[in-house]
Parts: structure tokens; C-alpha cells; sequence
């Protein structure tokens, strides 16, 4: 007689679209990513917003592709499998697009109208929902091995944020479902305890040398073509070696260091391929020194080239 929250922050119904004869995945003809599949018959990028009808039939070589890779959509399907006699809503981009409809929903739930609510990263916090008293977590592995050094701390502030929806009027219990029980943000957020998160994460970013101990700024570059784009990063690399800004800046020069240009983990989005040079400094003085000076560089050497930008993103929330 109690309510269940299901967090599932994957939108759609299944992440890819494959043909076993051609060995393609149904693609973002703007974005290297794959499209995902709705219960609406759709393919969607959601980066750029591309979307087109879904053919069940491969459109190169005709054979039957395949849907797999779960997400929220599946998981509606399976409760209405399962539990089909219980009532239940769910609430994601897709779904609430307004903010009417997800103020319907936490009402119903209220009303106990509703037994169980599966939803994406919006139902993890500033709900107080007192008839839930159990929560499930399912497919965090895929957030957790974000090509992102953050990753691991998004996980870990996405599960706190959920687990403290079950039991806050009755005790109540909450499932994680991972591949990686060992994982320091799943055990803290199972334990309760966030210093087990805290010295695993800053062990390793001491390591890495990524914030909190080292400053980070991104310069990432922007192309309408891949090879151009490859030609300028490179040949940007000798100007923006430390060593050669050393006069510069003397001091500072042991205090930086530029990595790339390398290939985010989104080689291409919206109509644009993408290279990055991440900077690493020991403090704000020398990365702004740095930066001072390698700038103007990128500016002039932009200023020679057509179809090509950049963005100067300092301590960036995302590396990927």
C-alpha cells in the first residue's frame, strides 16, 4: 500500500537503432551520437533536436534492424507488463512539457492516485512526497563512465539527491542497480557516508590533477569541416607549449601544462566537429598569465582562417 519512485535518467524508449548486416548504428546526421528510438515511431538526437520517422527496415540494405538499450519508455513497458493493475505516471522532458503536468502528477501522488513514478533526473529533488518509502535506481553505470572527470561526483550528488525521497515520513529503502557495487559514490550513497566519497574522489583527482588541486580552462575549437579543423589545431600546438611562452610569463611555465588537441567525447555536435586543448595550472594567477598570452595567438592565427572558432570555457563543468 506504499508508493515506489523509479529513477531511470534516460529519455526514449531504446538508446540505438542497429543493423546486424551493415554493422550501423542509426546516427545524428548533425551529431556523432546515436539516435533514439520513441514509442512515438520517432528517432531523436537529443543534442540538436533532429528527428526523424522510424523505419524498421534498414534504409541502406533493407534487412530488419534491431532496438536495444533500455531507457525510461522500456521501463513503462515492463511495469505495464508486470503490475498491470498499478496505477502509475511518468515524468521526464518528454512528458512534462509544462510545468502544469508535473504539478498533476506530484498531486495524484499525494492523493495516493498513483503507485509508482518513474521518472528522470527532474524527480530526484525538491519533492516531498510522503507515501514513497521505496526508491530504485536503475542504469547509473552509464553516468558513471561519462567521459568526464566529473562524472563520479554528478553520480554521487544525482543519488543523494534520490535516496533522500524514500523514507522522509516512515522508514523506507532504497536499490541500486550497478555494475560497479565497489564504486566510491555508490557505497558512500548506500552508507550514508560522504567522506568515503570525498577521500576516494579527491585521492584520485590529486592524481589526475584536476580541481580542486589544479585550475582548469578549455579552449575548444569549432569547424564546419573535420580536416581543416585537424590542420589548425595542430598547427597551433607549438604556439601554445608552454615552453615557447616561457618569456612571457617565466615563472609560470612550471606551473602549466596544455594537453590535445584531442577529441571530446562528442567529436561533432549541432553541424560542427569539435577539438579541445585542456590547460591544467596550479593556480588562477599562472593559468590567467597563460592565457594572457596564448590567446591573442589563437585570435591572429583565427583571424587567417575561415570556418573556424573557439570557445574559451574557464573551469569548465563539462570536459566532454
Amino acid at each position: 500500500g506504499k508508493q515506489v519512485l523509479l529513477l531511470f535518467n534516460r529519455r526514449g524508449h531504446s538508446t540505438h537503432v542497429y543493423c546486424d548486416t551493415c554493422a550501423q548504428f542509426a546516427e545524428c546526421p548533425h551529431c556523432s551520437v546515436t539516435l533514439t528510438y520513441h514509442k512515438d515511431g520517432s528517432l531523436r538526437c537529443h543534442f540538436c533536436g533532429y528527428h526523424e520517422s522510424f523505419r524498421p527496415d534498414c534504409p541502406k540494405d533493407g534487412n530488419r534492424r534491431r532496438l536495444f538499450g533500455r531507457a525510461i519508455q522500456r521501463l513503462e513497458d515492463i511495469i505495464e507488463q508486470q503490475f498491470p493493475q498499478v496505477p502509475y505516471a511518468r515524468l521526464d522532458r518528454d512528458t512534462a512539457q509544462s510545468g502544469k503536468f508535473a504539478a498533476e502528477v506530484f498531486e495524484a501522488m499525494r492523493a495516493q492516485k498513483i503507485s509508482i513514478l518513474i521518472g528522470t533526473q527532474m524527480v530526484a529533488k525538491g519533492i516531498d512526497l510522503p507515501g514513497i518509502t521505496l526508491v530504485g535506481i536503475l542504469g547509473i553505470d552509464s553516468l558513471l563512465n561519462a567521459p568526464d572527470f566529473r562524472a563520479a561526483e554528478r553520480v554521487w550528488q544525482l543519488l543523494t539527491q534520490v535516496i533522500g525521497r524514500s523514507g522522509r515520513h516512515e522508514p523506507g529503502e532504497v536499490v541500486i542497480q550497478t555494475m560497479e557495487p565497489q564504486n566510491s559514490a555508490i557505497v558512500a550513497a548506500a552508507r550514508h557516508d560522504p567522506e568515503i566519497f570525498y577521500t576516494e574522489e579527491a585521492r584520485n583527482r590529486l592524481l589526475a590533477g584536476y580541481p580542486p588541486f589544479k585550475v582548469l580552462a578549455r579552449i575548444l575549437l569549432l569547424g564546419k569541416s573535420e580536416k581543416p579543423l585537424l590542420v589548425f589545431a595542430e598547427k597551433l600546438v607549438p604556439a601554445l607549449k608552454p615552453q615557447n611562452l616561457a618569456g612571457l610569463f617565466g615563472t609560470h611555465l612550471d606551473a602549466i601544462e596544455l594537453l590535445g588537441p584531442a577529441v571530446p567525447g562528442h567529436s561533432r555536435l549541432e553541424q560542427e566537429y569539435r577539438l579541445h586543448f585542456l590547460i591544467k595550472a596550479s593556480d588562477e594567477e599562472a593559468l590567467h598569465g597563460y592565457l594572457a598570452n596564448a590567446l591573442p595567438i589563437v585570435s591572429k592565427e583565427l583571424a587567417r582562417t575561415k570556418g573556424i572558432r573557439y570557445i574559451l570555457d574557464i573551469d569548465p563543468r563539462e570536459t566532454d
